[in-house]
């Protein structure tokens, strides 16, 4: 099969580009036979150097009378054999079949990057005999190929095509991608590769590049570890354990998983608690989109100068002693603990932006070691009593859901505190809210011995048992809208 060429660039090794034809149904003449099925007999294909081709039987009126390619396999490079068994019918002659080397598709291709290119290599051509050429694009950055795109597989090949315009070593397929070496792939448009990802020659590492999102889709078997250094990488599949997942196989240590500038981001498919593989490397900036996920954090995050940044809906708990430094949180809820007494924050400053929020979620007293500034919000969802005895300077909503917000510093900065039903909101020491609201069944409280002013731009106590209780020397004062006062 013949070398391809991709124009530009000036590399300093070049590489090549080999097609991986598969089968269509036409590539099979099929002889019925006589026998009348009830239950359709088994196809199989086989032979002429490819693998992975499947089909099933077409009955009519119980006869075969063709066949359904269900994969189209790949690597054939003469014509394969088809035979017909099993199934459930009376007496006749059995169906058969011939394979022949036409109509075939382009079913994939194997990359290899090349290097020292100096510009960006072109899109390949793909030419030779068919009734449709398949058409592919090359993705390339950090100046190597990292990868081929297959973007139609063509239809009509009676021989494996050639490749006009380039000097890559390539061979990407549909069913996958094979790293010959530590691979990047990325660049500016979107990328998915289905099928698995896996290696050759030794452990090998893939890195996504670019500003773009790689979709990994299989049950990858990699084991050189991911590098996340830009651009969105989507972990499209569910993690096999000890065998696959979409970032390599999880049972080797060396496997890990680094961040250089990039976000990993989760699925439907996909909640798998990663953080017991992240590199131990410092200075990393992890990103994690839990992409409308709830995802849970086990494994403690202990590199040092390293940050840690929540996007998207959805939340992500934390349940060990993390010690990484600052906290960025753009979307969604980033909760601190799972209802027991375990879990914390980084180190450093948090930085809350609307809509995001920072939860704690502890049965037992925890005090907010921590900063917190900007836009979101603040909820208590724990049993535990949640103590702030420093100035936060958040502006977004705080909302006590369960257990009790004991503030002896400040939240004045909040646009509104909300007290559910069986919380408390404590006012530890003299404070100011903008807008207090204790729902049906909350309790807001001032306490304490000392003289303390609550000043209240607004209050609302709703149903029959919403609570205000004043201690000792407590007041409230400058409020406005519903309350028993």
């Amino acid at each position: 099969m013949a070398p391809a060429t991709v124009a530009g660039g000036a590399p300093a090794t070049a590489g090549t580009v080999t097609a991986l034809m598969g089968v269509t149904a036409s590539t099979f003449s099929i002889n019925g036979g006589t026998i009348v099925y009830t239950v359709a007999p088994t196809v199989t294909i086989s032979g002429g150097g490819g693998t992975g081709a499947t089909a099933t039987a077409i009955l009519t009126a119980g006869v075969v009378t063709g066949i359904n390619i269900t994969n189209a396999g790949s690597g054939f490079t003469s014509a394969p054999t088809i035979a017909f068994s099993g199934g459930t019918g009376g007496a006749g002659t059995a169906p058969t079949g011939t394979g022949s080397f036409t109509n075939l598709i382009v079913a994939g291709i194997t990359v290899a990057p090349g290097s020292g290119y100096t510009s960006v290599p072109t899109s390949l051509t793909f030419s030779g005999p068919a009734t449709t050429q398949a058409t592919a694009n090359v993705n390339a950055n950090s100046l190597l190929i990292n990868s081929i795109t297959l973007t139609s597989a063509g239809l009509g090949y009676t021989s494996a095509p050639t490749f006009a315009n380039g000097t890559a070593v390539i061979t990407p397929t549909l069913s996958g991608v094979i790293l010959a070496s530590d691979s990047s792939i990325g660049g500016v448009g979107d990328i998915t590769i289905n099928g698995i990802v896996s290696q050759s020659g030794g452990a090998r590492s893939l890195t996504k590049v670019g500003a773009n999102t790689l979709f990994l889709n299989g049950p990858n078997t990699y084991t050189g570890g991911t590098l996340l250094n830009g651009g969105t990488l989507n972990v499209g599949s569910a993690e096999i354990a000890g065998v696959s997942g979409p970032l390599g196989n999880p049972a080797v240590p060396a496997n890990s998983i680094g961040f250089a500038g990039g976000t990993l981001q989760y699925s439907a498919a996909n909640q798998f608690d990663y953080s017991g593989r992240f590199s131990n490397l410092t200075a990393q900036p992890i990103s994690i989109d839990t992409n409308s996920q709830n995802v849970t954090f086990a494994s403690a995050i202990t590199n040092a100068a390293s940050t840690l940044a929540k996007s998207g809906a959805g939340t992500l708990t934390l349940t060990n002693t993390n010690t990484y430094d600052a906290t960025t949180i753009t979307g969604g809820t980033l909760q601190v603990g799972d209802g027991t007494t375990v879990g914390t924050l980084g180190l450093g400053a948090v930085t809350v932006t609307s809509p995001g929020i920072v939860a704690f979620n502890h049965s037992d007293p925890v005090t907010i070691a921590n900063t917190i500034t900007g836009t979101g919000g603040l909820s208590q969802v724990g049993g535990g009593t949640t103590t702030v005895n420093t100035t936060l300077g958040y502006t977004g909503p705080t909302v006590i859901t369960a257990g009790r917000l004991a503030v002896s510093g400040s939240i004045a900065g909040s646009s509104s505190v909300t007290v559910a039903n069986t919380a408390t909101f404590e006012a530890a020491a003299t404070q100011t809210v903008k807008s207090l609201i204790v729902q049906n069944g909350g309790t807001a409280e001032i306490s304490g011995a000392a003289l303390k002013v609550l000043t209240v731009n607004a209050l609302s106590i709703t149903g029959p048992t919403g609570n205000l209780n004043l201690h000792t020397n407590a007041m409230v004062v400058n409020y406005t809208g519903t309350s028993p006062l």
